[in-house]
């Protein structure tokens, strides 16, 4: 008996990337090839399993039942292969640190002082992604993580990185059409929130006090005000998986 002939490493990531983006023409632009080569191998999966991955929904492909069943499936799969590739080469090569960041502190703050630590330590290479919110480590290929709040992170060691500086921004037109010159100013303004950290505001007006800005302040955290911050949060905290990683920061 003849072995069963298993999917090619392509068509699989064909699938999966148009599974994830629901275009094949945003699989086609992250996997670099043309729209006729990416609806190829899904169709060649397709025919090669005898089942439908795919069905249109309103412009975008859906994943049918099948479809997500073998994108979990095929998900781990190839999420194994990636971390034994980087198990191999790190066995011969400089050792793989993953971390996540938030976009802006990663490009504002994080990426200027990468090169001085590649030159400190050359024997470690920096992986950065993106993450605005905690996520479960096992679930995710990072090493660690710097993130926005307090060391409420199950299944993490968290070290405190910096304070920041919560400053109430805005444009200058919006400030002169809505008179904003004092805290107590603030109550005829849409305050902003960020999903990360929804009390920032809370905490900015319990730091400037007086009768006023409590006033102001009542009315900003009332979760019955559809408000929405561009306020920061307090501190920036580091946190990581309880793996090891490679060097120290």
């Amino acid at each position: 008996m003849s072995p069963r002939r298993l999917p090619s490493m392509t068509e699989l990531l064909a699938f999966e990337a148009t599974a994830r983006f629901g275009t094949v023409s945003r699989a086609a632009e992250m996997l670099n090839l043309t729209q006729s080569a990416v609806s190829r191998r899904v169709q060649q999966l397709e025919d090669h399993l005898g089942v439908a991955l795919f069905e249109r929904v309103r412009q975008r492909l859906v994943l049918t039942a099948a479809g997500r069943l073998y994108l979990t499936e095929v998900g781990a799969a190839l999420k194994m292969l990636g971390e034994a590739e980087e198990r191999a080469v790190a066995t011969t090569g400089p050792s793989v640190f993953r971390l996540a960041t938030l976009p802006a502190f990663g490009a504002r703050w994080l990426a200027p002082r990468l090169d001085g630590f590649r030159q400190r330590h050359p024997e470690i290479i920096v992986s950065l992604g993106t993450r605005a919110r905690p996520f479960l480590f096992d679930q995710e290929p990072y090493d660690a993580a710097i993130h926005y709040g307090q060391a409420d992170w199950p299944g993490t060691i968290a070290v405190r990185l910096m304070d920041g500086v919560i400053v109430p921004l805005c444009s200058a037109r919006y400030r002169d059409a809505l008179r904003l010159e004092r805290p107590v100013d603030l109550v005829r303004a849409t305050l902003l929130h960020q999903l990360h950290d929804p009390v920032a505001w809370c905490r900015w007006f319990e730091h400037v006090g007086s009768a006023a800005a409590r006033a102001t302040k009542r009315s900003a955290c009332s979760p019955r005000r559809p408000n929405r911050t561009t306020a920061s949060s307090c501190c920036r905290r580091f946190s990581c998986s309880r793996r090891s990683a490679p060097g120290s920061w």
